[in-house]
């Protein structure tokens, strides 16, 4: 019996060698792969993200791969910006493997930090993204004013910079957050729970820009149908209507999950629909997801995944194009 999660991975860990842990990034990619997902916004612990550069150094990464660097004070900032932003300032990489920019918690752990504005504000003079873990009320307003201070100074417009969760946000904070420019990127990990949020229908309907994600994989589930499922019928793991009133429609929900969210990264001129001149990043799903019932939304998969046209996932009687 498991009494403490976080204890637990720790010990594992400390019994996993190097090739360990290449090996299991490398079967997280394919798991994404299985489920259609072709790139993810990465705002995990910095030594984790080692595994997905060296398997991109191996030209064996599949999963388009946009990393995000921590950020607990103004001198890290600009340690960063000059060791590894150095490319016209963008980051060494390519359009498989690139870091975004600077989140999910700027300053320090602590959301309201006296480190978030200063911290903030050198990230803003560099001209870089920045997302930042905020989920109650109280936190967007913290947020939300030091923002508005530091656009006074430096322009944030432009810069794609957002709040994260996002559990009980309001049109006013939405406006605000607009009129700076910035986004709203909402995490679907209350699936997992009795609680409701985010207010997906509100937040769509501010007109802000919007994308989702998962929360993955610290603290919910990778797969992308789940949280497709939420968001459309307002229903947990359960089956409880614990979101109700803030559904969205399918469409909705995949635009939020694919051109939507890579807006986030500076992809969407590259990613997130079928378009002209796009890579070829798709996927052929099991079911088709605007007809199926509402309990097999969740039970969707890919049967073929294409990442820039090359095959990265094939199930049967596909295999062979492997």
């Amino acid at each position: 019996m498991v009494s403490q999660a976080n204890a637990a991975i720790a010990a594992l860990q400390t019994l996993q060698a190097e090739e360990d842990k290449l090996r299991g990034t490398a079967e997280l990619n394919a798991h994404a792969n299985s489920l259609g997902l072709t790139g993810v916004i990465n705002a995990g612990n910095l030594s984790d993200q080692e595994y997905a550069l060296r398997l991109w150094r191996q030209d064996k990464l599949t999963v388009r791969m946009r990393p995000l660097f921590p950020a607990d004070s103004p001198q890290e900032v600009e340690a960063r910006v000059l060791n590894n932003f150095s490319q016209s300032g963008r980051a060494v990489g390519d359009d498989l493997f690139r870091v975004a920019g600077f989140g999910e918690r700027i300053g320090g752990t602590e959301p309201t930090s006296a480190m978030f504005e200063p911290t903030a504000r050198v990230i803003a003079k560099a001209g870089w993204l920045l997302q930042q873990h905020s989920i109650t009320l109280m936190e967007n307003d913290f947020h939300l004013a030091a923002f508005r201070s530091i656009a006074r100074e430096h322009s944030i417009d432009g810069l794609r910079w957002s709040l994260l969760h996002l559990q009980a946000i309001d049109s006013a904070r939405l406006k605000t957050l607009m009129e700076l420019g910035a986004g709203a990127s909402a995490q679907t990990w209350t699936y997992l729970s009795a609680n409701g949020g985010p207010p997906f229908r509100r937040i769509v309907d501010s007109g802000i820009r919007v994308g989702v994600g998962t929360d993955s994989t610290n603290v919910s589930a990778l797969d992308p149908w789940l949280s497709l499922f939420y968001m459309t019928t307002g229903r947990n793991v359960a089956g409880m209507l614990t979101n109700d009133g803030q559904q969205i429609s399918r469409v909705e929900a995949l635009h939020l999950y694919t051109e939507g969210a890579a807006w986030f990264s500076f992809d969407d001129h590259q990613v997130g629909s079928i378009s002209v001149g796009k890579y070829a990043d798709l996927a052929v799903l099991s079911d088709d997801y605007l007809t199926v019932s509402e309990q097999n939304i969740r039970k969707i998969e890919s049967v073929l995944t294409f990442v820039g046209g090359k095959v990265v996932y094939a199930a049967a009687p596909f295999a062979d194009l492997l």
